[in-house]
């Protein structure tokens, strides 16, 4: 009886396994133990007393107890062996499992809840599943790019600090401001609406700097991350879903971060009106502005304020538990910028606030531009400078309109240096899909099969409304900029001009009149 009961119990384990065999590696373990531990439930309560019925009537009770607990352990231990044939066999891909490849992400507490539906195991599978995927893609691109440390950022390394995460089809990035973390291993870990841990955490690296790829999971709602896999995590940051089929915008800007106690009101006036009439408001998905702010005086975060609320732009506030320059931050706000327009735009531009982006013998747009490129391989436009010298300090108030026109950077300033060398402290649209690591002047690391066009200065270059009077630039920089040619008085383009004037004169009244008329 017990041999008779061992050998059905290990037929009916084989034919299982025969279905787990279509279904992944990680669920089929799971799926397999599942079964298992019903299997076990039922056929060791058949091998107890078919054992007991057939050696009472023979031995002493004590031997009973003996042969009873053998027969249970032969029936382990063929389950065991039936397990360890069908990975051997099934399974050989396995030993890549490791960091970014492993699905360590099913909470193994929640196998209990499968015993009381054994009866449809794969339906079972198909609703406890908390993954979406089984790895992260491009392994071995990104291996390389890792030994060879493009993008690694020096510094004295910090301790973990989240600011946010994006989820795409493949994966979700987890963003981290933290400095010189590049290639640490790290744990991914989930959270619901309920702020309730889903599954095991997830290992994984940090890569490209100041970023965390870890696997899709059902539920998720929060991120957080920690040095090991069952240490503290720091606070989880919510899931910006980034899944959409299309961008919600076609062009758009990452600026970077506003820092410093120069009145910034009417730069930041002035530069996102430009941008906007190089992105016609009657297009779908107009120019949207991700900017980042450091510090900005009072007055200015007014106007800030208000193109957040008229939904031209959203503001990512950049603040740390470990002290930086205020400078150093610009490195973390593009990688995070670009996992931010990934999915939401279509092309981004990464600016500073005293810089325009400007078509010149192009008779269109930027916007036209980008459309009419026909090359699918370029995945970035790189435009060569201008230095358009200006050496004093923007008003600290609004007065009326005709302030705005005396003063407005592009109208003011004109004496111009000869356009940069190629690829000297440029600046870049990119397609994010297509980029993976981005330096503030160039491309880092595009995924596999694009590359970058620059452009002619004939067709566009990036008018540079450089205040010598800040920092050392006047001292250090300025001689540089004038070894590389003569300087001439150029104009803003006079087919903008005007309208770039009643759009910043409309706007700044807007926000501000109300006060003037106090």
């Amino acid at each position: 009886m017990c041999c008779v009961t061992t050998v059905s119990s290990f037929l009916s384990i084989k034919f299982f396994l025969s279905h787990l065999l279509q279904i992944e590696v990680q669920k089929r373990r799971l799926l397999f133990f599942t079964y298992i531990r019903n299997l076990n439930s039922k056929c060791c309560a058949r091998v107890v007393v078919g054992s007991f019925r057939i050696t009472h009537q023979f031995l002493p009770m004590a031997k009973v107890l003996a042969i009873t607990a053998i027969s249970v352990s032969i029936f382990l231990i063929a389950t065991v062996i039936v397990l360890d044939v069908y990975e051997i066999d099934h399974v050989k891909d396995s030993e890549h499992l490791s960091p970014w490849l492993s699905c360590k992400c099913v909470d193994e507490s929640r196998q209990e809840n499968f015993g009381e539906m054994s009866h449809n195991l794969f339906h079972t599978l198909k609703e406890t599943s908390v993954t979406t995927n089984e790895a992260i893609t491009n392994i071995a691109f990104y291996r390389k790019l890792m030994r060879k440390r493009v993008g690694a950022r020096d510094g004295k390394k910090t301790d973990i600090s989240l600011i946010s995460a994006f989820e795409y089809p493949q994966q979700i990035n987890v963003m981290i401001t933290s400095i010189a973390k590049y290639g640490d291993k790290i744990y991914c870990r989930y959270f619901d609406m309920s702020m309730q841990e889903i599954g095991n955490p997830f290992e994984s690296v940090v890569f490209p700097e100041y970023t965390v790829m870890c696997l899709r999971r059902e539920g998720a709602r929060f991120m957080s991350l920690s040095d090991t896999l069952s240490g503290e995590y720091e606070y989880p940051v919510p899931i910006t879903v980034r899944t959409q089929s299309e961008p919600a915008h076609f062009f758009s800007i990452c600026l970077a971060p506003i820092y410093g106690t120069e009145p910034k009101w009417l730069h930041l006036a002035e530069l996102v009106e430009h941008y906007k009439i190089q992105v016609p408001a009657f297009y779908l998905g107009a120019t949207h502005f991700y900017m980042y702010s450091k510090y900005i005086d009072e007055y200015s975060r007014i106007l800030l304020d208000d193109y957040v609320r008229t939904g031209d732009a959203e503001i990512v506030i950049l603040h740390d538990r470990f002290e930086r320059k205020d400078d150093r931050w610009q490195s973390m706000e593009i990688q995070e910028c670009l996992n931010r327009a990934q999915g939401h735009s279509r092309w981004v531009a990464f600016v500073d606030l005293d810089e325009r982006l400007t078509p010149t013998n192009y008779s269109g747009t930027l916007r036209s531009y980008l459309e009419n490129m026909a090359d699918d391989k370029i995945g970035a436009v790189q435009f060569r400078q201008r230095w358009i010298l200006k050496n004093e300090t923007l008003p600290e108030r609004y007065t009326d309109s005709t302030q705005i026109a005396s003063w407005m950077p592009t109208r003011r300033y004109h004496n111009t240096s000869h356009v940069g060398p190629v690829g000297h402290t440029a600046k870049c649209i990119i397609d994010p899909k297509k980029v993976l690591i981005m330096h503030v002047h160039y491309v880092n690391a595009f995924y596999e099969g694009y590359t970058m066009y620059r452009m002619r200065p004939e067709e566009g270059v990036v008018r540079h409304y450089r205040d010598v009077n800040s920092g050392q630039w006047g001292k250090i920089w300025l001689k540089e900029v004038e070894g590389m040619g003569n300087f001439s008085t150029t104009d803003y383009p006079a087919k903008w001009a005007n309208e770039l004037l009643t759009r910043v004169q409309r706007r700044v009244h807007y926000v501000y009149g109300a006060e003037i008329r106090k």
